[in-house]
């Protein structure tokens, strides 16, 4: 069987196992809380992560990849998150360990000296991936950005000739899909912080560099990554700045999301979704084309759209609170 082949069979396994085993969560946590009628259950993003790590396992065994017990890591920390409702200092605590994982591991960014790199590593990774779980808070909108995320990753790395890095995102993108099946609006189930700190932490990893993987170290990963990942950090960005301004805490629990702004207001859900996801796509396909020098004229072209959406959509947001 040749390598691209098996690459699909597994990827088709991960969204077949996303997809089933969700639904199995969702009975399963419909038998435990039946005294709770209506109770959506949380944290299905378990289902998705451990398909996606199990995918990769099987596509390189014997401990091919360095990310996948820092990933397993996060994972069990969105769990106990989940359950326990962890304070911020201890999330941070565990999202520092499995980078610091990482870094042991050999994967870092790769642009500057080791401290230094390091540093930059963690802030990297940790801002990606609280990025995301910034967009967990309506229906389908974290898991839609991380598929689009995911599987454009996946083409910039099968561009370049890494398919050992495209089987990760696509594996990914797939076993994302399958859970999307039922957390698109109406939601049967929610990926919970276990699923959101998972896709921003596995999103994160694009850039960084490894040994094992050296086929896309001449082509401009980090500023691509920058740019796929262009949604969430400008919704992260909104809710910093209007936080700032308002003098409160960065990571109190608010309404202060561009998204639960506009839902304030009346706009319809799937219509949010339908133009942050839109917006998502040319930001992703801005990342692409930035990657080959004859096409960066194309990249700011694309980004365009992206930016015009965004802040569409954020002054919509602000005139209606006012």
């Amino acid at each position: 069987m040749s390598q691209f082949l098996r690459m699909a069979v597994i990827a088709v396994a991960a969204f077949a196992g996303s997809w089933f085993l969700t639904a199995g969560y969702i009975r399963a946590a419909g038998r435990l809380f039946q005294p709770s009628a209506g109770r959506i259950p949380s944290g299905a993003g378990l289902v998705f992560g451990v398909c996606s790590l199990a995918a990769a396992a099987v596509f390189r065994p014997g401990g091919g990849y360095a990310f996948l017990l820092p990933a397993a890591f996060m994972l069990l920390s969105g769990i106990l998150d989940d359950i326990f409702e962890l304070s911020v200092p201890v999330k941070i605590l565990f999202q520092i360990t499995a980078v610091a994982l990482l870094v042991h591991n050999g994967l870092s960014l790769g642009i500057l000296s080791a401290t230094a790199d390091a540093g930059l590593t963690v802030i990297w990774v940790l801002g990606i991936t609280n990025a995301f779980n910034y967009l967990d808070i309506v229906d389908g909108l974290a898991a839609s950005l991380g598929i689009v995320s995911s599987f454009s990753f996946f083409i910039l790395f099968a561009a370049c000739g890494d398919s050992a890095r495209a089987a990760v995102f696509l594996f990914l993108c797939l076993a994302l899909s399958g859970f999307f099946l039922s957390n698109y609006p109406p939601a049967k189930a929610y990926m919970g912080n276990t699923g959101s700190h998972f896709i921003g932490f596995m999103l994160a990893l694009a850039p960084l560099s490894s040994v094992c993987s050296p086929a896309c170290a001449g082509t401009n990963i980090l500023p691509a990554a920058v740019l796929i990942s262009g949604m969430p950090v400008f919704d992260t960005a909104f809710v910093t700045v209007l936080r700032f301004y308002r003098r409160q805490p960065l990571f109190k629990k608010s309404g202060d999301h561009l998204a639960l702004r506009l839902i304030g207001q009346g706009v319809p859900l799937n219509g949010i979704l339908k133009q942050m996801t839109a917006a998502s796509a040319f930001f992703c396909a801005s990342g692409l084309l930035f990657c080959y020098s004859p096409l960066r004229l194309l990249s700011a072209a694309a980004v365009l759209p992206a930016l015009f959406i965004c802040f569409r959509l954020a002054r919509s947001a602000v005139r209606g609170a006012r």
